[in-house]
């Protein structure tokens, strides 16, 4: 119900014509053990140009033997510290920390609201995705225990 008492019209948010020119994109979460293969594959065998987030330093190798393979890949590492586990209480997070894992956080909302129009990039991998989430919430919340009942 609206604010006016009266129901949305299903119309009003959704079209069943193209909002937009549409490049052909993969959307696909890969999960496996550590060490299988996931970062090669979602590299090295989805349609390219690939760009590729990521925080885990084995991804630079990949990406390295993409590029000797003839892929297209835009990288963009992301640069944060892992803080310290025993931080729970808001009022014990260390405040310049704190501002380095928000900016590191708007720069990668940044990246990817520029890659959205972008119709060059097919694939956009991110390594890791549990990476981005706790950058997401250092930069929200400024630790990662004890945020949203998450931990428990």
């Amino acid at each position: 119900m609206s604010s006016n008492g009266t129901t949305p019209q299903f119309d009003q948010f959704f079209t069943s014509k193209p909002s937009r020119p549409q490049v052909p994109r993969l959307v696909v979460n890969v999960d496996g053990l550590d060490k299988c293969g996931k970062t090669y594959y979602a590299i090295m065998t989805t349609p390219g140009p690939v760009a590729v987030v990521y925080h885990d330093p084995g991804t630079a190798t990949v990406i390295e033997k993409a590029r000797r393979a003839g892929r297209t890949v835009y990288e963009m590492p992301i640069d944060w510290e892992i803080p310290d586990p025993a931080i729970i209480a808001q009022a014990n997070v260390d405040k310049a920390e704190h501002l380095a894992w928000y900016n590191e956080w708007e720069r990668l909302k940044k990246a990817h609201y520029a890659l959205i129009p972008n119709q060059k990039v097919r694939t956009l991998v991110w390594d890791t995705a549990t990476e981005v989430k706790n950058l997401c919430e250092l930069a929200h919340f400024g630790k990662l225990r004890g945020n949203a009942r998450l931990d428990v």
